[in-house]
């Protein structure tokens, strides 16, 4: 057989792929376009509202990435407000989308350009338009990711293969100095980037390109002259408050008083988020009084937080596996859409009355039932594990599109990993490139066993392409898609029952407001909790009036074993209202002039001994996962023996 013939399908492959390369980057100009106009200005959170505030009032703290402050105060130079971080994020976004397309067209035609509806997907269109950290990590991460696929290029050599290189372990380190947190998802990203200069010397490149970020990190707030205020003091205080919680007595350091040690127990924590617990938050004297007292920062809440850990390893688990749950399934602000916060030096608002067409549909796509029903991080996660099946069971992993696929997929599922042990607020914005990871692993996945059926069916050249799977990587992937699954599959519930409060109007005309549990953040707007027994009183707004005989309003809420917050108001002067809970009866007297009263009706008896709903979760997770890595290593076996079958039939 000539050279001219064993090559000639991959000669005729790259041909195709050089005419599908301008309809790649054309498509995705495009979408990019469409994307900035139904964005325009760009949507504003609180979290990044506060960013511009600081950077226009030249007073920059810690609390967000110093780093993402420093970009945005150059953006700021070209473009206003939130309009140059949407601009970034789009160019990253595409411009990586449309450099994948175009190196894999020459292995697998136009189906490459499949890579371009990934942002389009459920959960990736989310914050498309948004000013998030988290969705600048994740077009930092594709264009890193897009980097080091060029830089596996098999014609890659010299300075090409230097710049690919240098863009992809940049790409790492930018990626880390917008999410500390991000680092361990950089492990497959830094592999997979310098897997051609052999593995000892891959491993030696990345370990110091993370020491490179490591040391970038500090510099970048010095740069910036950022205030300290030690944001991973969070989940310090967030996991001593559920613990806390847990086992009925405050175990934060420092001296608080007799009616906060209360609190701290009984209506500060809550699986949902540890806002609470901060300044702005109801119990927001926890984080002032660890302020207060130096405590915040200290050497001393930390080790108070190892020490209780080490104490109550179940417990610890219940309240990270608890917010992991949520995470997971019921994540909060899937759509952040609402209003943005505003102030007379910041006035951004896209058009809504009425809004661009653009803006409708982008809008409408968002709040769609089938995007919020997909796209969540469950459905990340099972999408990955599918990913890495698929890669495996079909020796993939050798190929360049699949180790490109393995990598990606790892990289977002250890991302996913990462906020089982650290996480204090239950949003779906930090598992944003879980959800791009996701969709772009399984359809290059796809890609790869594409190119295999089509290098089969050649016959001529298809032994070209190194087949089988890389052990180490094939148990590494295992192991990760295995641990993933068995956590999502295995949510941890908290021990609950249910709460009866009974309220009645003994005197004149009373309005509630609220009857709900104490930790329930505000901002979820839920003032009800669970089922509602009305009988003759009537819906008031979001309230309910009731009468003096109008019988009683009784809640049955399912919750922990925390505080009931009820919100009072009196509809006529002299109006008394009668309350029922834990057998205990509460009269208050309402003031027809006072504002709305709460009522904090404290948990009766000791702290339950039970925490977790069943005792067993640690245990099932470690089962499922025993069993899901056995049937991935399995999996793993049979591909690369039917790889090696399939292109070596004399063995």
């Amino acid at each position: 057989m000539s050279l001219r013939n064993l090559f000639r399908p991959a000669a005729e492959r790259a041909q195709g792929g050089a005419g599908i390369a301008p309809a790649a980057w054309a498509i995705a100009a495009a979408l990019a376009a469409l994307s900035l106009h139904a964005g325009y200005p760009g949507h504003l959170n609180a979290d990044s509202f506060e960013q511009l505030r600081q950077i226009l009032a030249g007073r920059i703290d810690d609390w967000q990435s110093p780093f993402v402050t420093l970009l945005w105060f150059g953006l700021l130079k070209l473009l206003p407000g939130p309009v140059g971080y949407i601009a970034l994020d789009n160019l990253l976004i595409w411009g990586a989308l449309a450099l994948l397309a175009s190196g894999m067209a020459r292995s697998v035609g136009a189906s490459a350009l499949c890579v371009l509806a990934v942002p389009l997907l459920p959960g990736a269109i989310n914050f498309l338009g948004s000013v998030h950290r988290d969705a600048l990590l994740a077009g930092c991460l594709l264009a890193a990711f897009a980097a080091a696929f060029g830089a596996n290029g098999a014609m890659r050599r010299g300075w090409a293969l230097v710049a690919w290189l240098a863009a992809a372990n940049l790409g790492a380190v930018l990626a880390f100095l917008i999410r500390p947190n991000a680092v361990f998802c950089l492990v497959p990203l830094l592999l997979y980037a310098n897997s051609r200069l052999g593995r000892g010397r891959s491993v030696a490149t990345g370990a110091a390109v993370v020491a490179l970020a490591l040391w970038a990190a500090p510099q970048a707030g010095e740069l910036a002259q950022a205030r300290k205020t030690h944001p991973a003091d969070s989940i310090k205080t967030y996991h001593l408050v559920a613990l806390s919680h847990f086992a009925g007595k405050n175990l934060l350091p420092g001296q608080w008083s007799a009616e906060e040690a209360r609190r701290i127990v009984d209506a500060c924590y809550s699986p949902i988020q540890w806002d609470a617990a901060g300044m702005q938050g109801m119990c927001g004297f926890v984080q002032v009084g660890l302020v207060r007292q130096k405590l915040w920062g200290s050497r001393e809440l930390t080790e108070a937080w190892l020490r209780e850990a080490a104490a109550r390893p179940l417990a610890l688990y219940a309240a990270m596996g608890a917010t992991f749950a949520r995470s997971m399934w019921v994540p909060n602000s899937r759509a952040m859409l609402y209003p943005p916060p505003r102030s007379a030096q910041i006035d951004w608002q896209i058009e809504s009355d009425p809004p661009r067409a653009t803006t409708a549909w982008h809008h409408a796509w968002i709040r769609s039932g089938v995007n919020d029903a997909i796209g969540r991080p469950w459905v990340f996660a099972a999408v990955m594990a599918l990913a890495g099946a698929l890669l495996l069971g079909r020796g993939l992993l050798c190929t360049r599109l699949g180790a490109f696929a393995a990598a990606v997929a790892a990289s977002g599922a250890i991302y996913l990993l990462t906020y089982f042990p650290f996480n204090v607020s239950a949003e779906f914005r930090y598992f944003y490139w879980s959800g791009f990871a996701a969709w772009l692993s399984v359809i290059c996945a796809a890609l790869a066993l594409r190119e295999r059926r089509r290098e089969a069916s050649a016959g001529d050249g298809a032994h070209a392409l190194p087949q089988g799977n890389d052990r180490p990587a094939a148990l590494a992937l295992g192991a990760i898609c295995a641990a993933m699954v068995a956590l999502v599959a295995t949510p941890v519930e908290l021990a609950q029952s249910g709460r009866r409060v009974v309220l009645a109007v003994e005197q004149g005309t009373a309005a509630v407001g609220a009857m709900r549990s104490a930790s329930l953040p505000p901002w979820m707007g839920v003032r009800f909790e669970g089922a509602l027994e009305a009988g003759a009183w009537r819906r008031e707004g979001e309230a309910w009036l009731g009468r003096a005989g109008d019988g009683a309003l009784v809640a049955t809420i399912p919750m922990l074993r925390q505080s009931v917050i009820v919100a009072l108001a009196a509809r006529e002067s002299g109006a008394r209202v009668r309350i029922e809970a834990d057998g205990q009866v509460h009269h208050v007297e309402l003031a027809s002039a006072a504002p709305e009263t709460i009522i904090e009706l404290v948990p009766a008896g000791s702290a339950p001994q039970g925490v977790l709903a069943d005792v067993t979760a640690p245990l099932r997770t470690a089962f499922l996962f025993a069993v899901l890595l056995a049937a991935y290593a399995l999996l793993a076996l049979r591909g690369s023996r039917e790889s090696r079958l399939r292109w070596n039939p004399r063995e």
